[in-house]
């Protein structure tokens, strides 16, 4: 008989950063916020719109802010951290927020 070996996925690779990112983005980049409901975070990120496609199929939560705090409009006003989330061309750092106690 033969043995198969099941193997999980790599998880995507994370990268904490020291301090917030993207309080505030500088053209040609624009807001982006995500309600991430599974992990209870919210995050947001600075992209230019002309990448937003691509992100969007892996946050398909991915929205263009109509403000520049839309965590904190969204319950989730409590800054948690900054991470790196994919790699090379396809890596977006963004800050998470958690929501209010």
């Amino acid at each position: 008989s033969d043995t198969l070996d099941l193997y999980d996925p790599a998880p995507p690779s994370v990268t904490p950063e020291a301090s917030p990112c993207c309080q505030q983005c500088t053209a040609p980049q624009n807001k982006y916020h995500s309600v991430d409901a599974r992990n209870g975070h919210c995050g947001e990120t600075c992209l230019q719109d002309s990448n937003y496609w691509l992100f969007k199929i892996f946050e398909p939560n991915l929205t263009k802010s109509t403000s520049n705090t839309p965590c904190s409009d969204l319950g989730f006003p409590t800054y948690d951290s900054t991470e790196t989330h994919g790699f090379g061309k396809l890596s977006d750092t963004l800050d998470l927020y958690d929501p209010a106690p």
